[in-house]
């Protein structure tokens, strides 16, 4: 089961101490993932799970998002890869853009660089704090995708289409 990253660890994973924490807990992870959690557990005490499944998800992510990124373990599987962001980011190029399911920020990144306005929005407010720290000075609100907050933007929308019991259409 992933685990279920708080606001609070969010802040932490942010800060100095804790990309440090992340950054060592990688190479942990790459040694010997069982001795991993042990020695994080005695190091790190209650920061040991958010800590080690963010470097758990920065491995299996590696390639697709930019490095160092925040996420959840359902927003890593779904995560838009990067050169598809990047094409996506080019067709819309100079216009104004509200990615109304911004999760931890994936489109924002590539979009950022090409869109004329920049707007990212989404309902789950620890995707939000981590699309804060991966996409920082782009504009962010928590809000519905259904009930979208701008006027005379192209919306993008890739909502999360798994379940429990795997991918729907």
């Amino acid at each position: 089961m992933p685990y279920a990253f708080t606001l609070d660890d969010v802040a932490y994973l942010a800060s100095p101490a804790g990309r440090d924490a992340v950054d060592g807990a990688a190479a942990f992870v790459r040694a010997d993932r069982l001795r991993a959690v042990s020695t994080l557990r005695a190091r790190l005490g209650d920061r040991a799970g958010p800590v080690l499944e963010t470097a758990l998800l920065q491995e299996r992510v590696r390639g697709r998002v930019p490095d160092g990124w925040l996420l959840t373990a359902e927003a890593a599987e779904q995560a838009t890869a990067a050169p598809v962001a990047a094409h996506r980011a080019t067709r819309l190029a100079g216009r104004d853009v509200h990615d109304v399911t911004c999760s931890v920020g994936a489109e924002l990144d590539a979009l950022r660089g090409t869109a004329s306005r920049l707007v990212g929005s989404d309902l789950d407010p620890v995707r939000l704090a981590m699309a804060r720290v991966n996409v920082p000075g782009v504009a962010l609100v928590r809000a519905d995708a259904l009930a979208p907050v701008t006027r005379h933007t192209v919306l993008v929308a890739d909502p999360g289409r798994r379940t429990a019991s795997g991918r729907r259409t």
